[in-house]
């Protein structure tokens, strides 16, 4: 996109980010020296991509994989929420000479998304992305948990994250999983972000970006997203559930039973909402 098709993109922040010292130049400097580069980082997050589907060691957890580069005006978005600190983040005037930095710059502007079905198989897709070498000269950068606050304990532990990588959520934002790497230098050394969520998760994510980005919804809609997310983690945990019951036999001659529980040091019995007494 020219300079003028990024002015008229971002007409409505031009004020408010030429207070803070920032200019649609520089934005629009960061895009041509992105899409100088915009090829590698395709082939990039797309061998990538190929490489977790071929691998049986980890494509039985995963369901689906996605993938993606950066649009550029997607990114002259993101330059903008950056520079404005719309997300309570320090701000950042993100130039071309700091566009690719892994600490000033953009971490994902290659991007690859992993969903799996059940809840507790991110973490044998933890100890893939983490433990093995998906591909020669890849190098993991960073990893940071995003999960609900009642939940967070759950990702903390030996190989796992440590107490500083895993940030409580509200119950309205998505939980989500997110893997920083540097890429071989085969395709340039460029940074990409690898995220992993559930197939419930990442519907609601999908539409909560449609209507909560890059501006907040107003309370109504917001308050529809939020019956969305409780409704997604249900989904979540029924999911699990019905995996687990999948190999215990709910009917059984009655002899059988009594058989059972006469040799049994305890007895489980299911309840209409599959919970266990």
């Amino acid at each position: 996109p020219s300079l003028d098709e990024i002015r008229r993109h971002l007409k409505s922040d031009l004020g408010r980010i030429k207070e803070k010292g920032y200019s649609v130049e520089e934005i629009h400097q960061c895009i041509v020296a992105f899409l100088g580069k915009r090829e590698r980082y395709r082939q990039l997050v797309e061998q990538f991509s190929t490489t977790i589907q071929g691998d049986p060691g980890i494509s039985h957890y995963v369901h689906s994989v996605r993938f993606r580069v950066k649009d550029p005006f997607h990114l002259a978005d993101k330059l903008v929420r950056k520079c404005l600190c719309d997300r309570n983040e320090a701000p950042r005037n993100i130039t071309a000479a700091t566009l690719f930095d892994e600490n000033l710059g953009v971490t994902d502007l290659g991007g690859v998304r992993l969903l799996h079905l059940r809840r507790e198989d991110w973490k044998p897709i933890h100890v893939y992305l983490t433990k093995t070498n998906p591909m020669t000269g890849l190098d993991l950068r960073s990893k940071k948990a995003y999960a609900k606050a009642d939940q967070k304990h759950d990702y903390i532990g030996p190989d796992l994250f440590s107490d500083d990588e895993v940030e409580g959520k509200p119950k309205s934002v998505y939980t989500s999983l997110h893997y920083v790497f540097r890429g071989p230098s085969l395709y340039g050394e460029g940074l990409f972000e690898c995220q992993v969520r559930t197939l419930f998760e990442e519907g609601w994510s999908e539409i909560d970006h449609q209507m909560n980005y890059p501006y907040a919804a107003n309370s109504i809609v917001g308050g529809h997203l939020e019956s969305l997310n409780d409704a997604a983690h249900l989904a979540n945990k029924l999911a699990s559930k019905l995996d687990t019951l999948k190999s215990i036999p709910l009917f059984v001659p009655w002899e059988t039973e009594q058989r059972l529980e006469r040799s049994a040091d305890c007895v489980y019995c299911v309840t209409p909402d599959l919970g266990w007494v």
